[in-house]
């Protein structure tokens, strides 16, 4: 089984031809360059579901995404959070490297975290329900 940024980091790839891993997207590790990046975290979520009758190898997660995007400009790191949330928001039903993602949710607008050498970082968080 794959992390979920894993999986989200194939989608983002396949769906937004900007994005290259390791070039300008990345999981768990902001670099300090290039500039023009978008980071993706695993965040904890509630406990996986407990079954009246568990099927081997089988768990249903309900996981969570954070998402942080520096650029040079604010008004660029805010238009590609919201390429982002069209891509992710309401996705469900989808098979991603082998793994079921019933549903991911945008929970939040995209918000400015802060600037880090004067380059605006916009974070936003996603629920994700998968069965692994």
């Amino acid at each position: 089984m794959t992390s979920v940024t894993s999986d989200i980091k194939d989608l983002l790839v396949e769906k937004i031809e900007e994005l290259e891993f390791g070039r300008n997207l990345f999981i768990g590790n902001e670099p300090e360059a290039p500039v023009d990046t978008v980071v993706l975290f695993d965040q904890p979520g509630a406990g996986s579901q407990l079954l009246l009758t568990p099927v081997e190898d089988s768990r249903y997660e309900y996981s969570s995404l954070h998402i942080r995007i520096r650029n040079y400009k604010y008004t660029d790191a805010m238009q590609m959070a919201h390429r982002i949330i069209s891509v992710l928001h309401n996705t469900g039903n989808k098979v991603i490297n082998g793994t079921l993602y019933t549903l991911v949710e945008s929970l939040d607008s995209p918000a400015i975290l802060d600037y880090q050498n004067n380059n605006p970082r916009v974070i936003m968080s996603f629920a994700v329900q998968r069965n692994t």
